[in-house]
């Protein structure tokens, strides 16, 4: 419903849709215990890193994106994200695994993470061309962070080092606390509410946008924003591949 812009209050005419439908193909009761729930969300993992493996024994080359992030209850949660490339020039990009880690969150604590997820999908170091990480010491550290156990493996290994970037959005974000930008935004800013705070100009702004022939509609008001980033900023990538 939200996908399609549909009003929420056709969620009753859905409901009792599916009542009927759900009494026509399954006569007795559709199990929705928790138990039942959590098999099939367990085994809808499994087959989506199956997939992930299957493209991944492909990849000629690969890159990484690392995060770090405390939820709610205070429990440190580690994504990785995973870029690669076959030989036909197929790129996939997931995310490859999502670990809660209850004690330290060192680089090495890291950085064996890490290692254990390429070793679930059978991925080598010499394939690897690119890591991505934010700005905290445990991560972009040279010598003990994730980026100093990572260039030690490869010198060990005797392997070109990978590329290694600090996230852009995160120092965009990082920038946007400090640059005073308000010279651009202020202008911006009178602009838009000059359009919307009026209903005349803003109709007469909507049919100067279809006049042009423009690829916008419309204007939305300006609202200050903080964006608040997983990874510590971050790579979002969808699964729309492996669904």
């Amino acid at each position: 419903m939200a996908d399609r812009g549909k009003p929420f209050t056709d969620g009753n005419f859905i409901k009792a849709f599916m009542m009927e439908a759900a009494n026509d193909l399954y006569p007795g009761s559709i199990s929705l215990s928790t138990s039942s729930v959590v098999r099939r969300t367990e085994e809808l993992e499994e087959n989506i890193e199956l997939q992930i493996r299957e493209k991944a024994r492909a990849f000629l080359w690969y890159s990484l994106a690392r995060g770090e992030s405390t939820d709610l209850s205070s429990t440190s949660q580690l994504l990785m994200f995973i870029r690669g490339v076959d030989s036909d020039f197929q790129i996939t990009e997931e995310l490859a695994s999502v670990c809660s880690m209850h004690g330290t969150t060192t680089g090495k604590d890291i950085f064996m993470e890490v290692q254990k997820t390429l070793q679930d999908y059978n991925l080598q170091w010499n394939q690897l061309r690119g890591v991505t990480v934010d700005g905290g010491k445990n991560m972009a550290g040279g010598r003990k962070g994730l980026v100093g156990q990572i260039k030690t493996q490869l010198e060990d290994l005797q392997i070109p080092g990978a590329l290694f970037i600090h996230c852009i959005i995160h120092q965009q974000a990082l920038c946007g606390k400090d640059l005073d930008i308000s010279c651009v935004l202020k202008p911006v800013v009178f602009a838009v509410n000059f359009i919307r705070g009026n209903a005349l100009n803003h109709r007469q702004f909507q049919a100067f946008l279809e006049e042009i022939d423009s690829d916008f509609c419309d204007l939305p008001y300006y609202t200050a924003v903080r964006w608040l980033v997983v990874v510590k900023s971050c790579f979002v990538f969808t699964r729309s591949e492996t669904k």
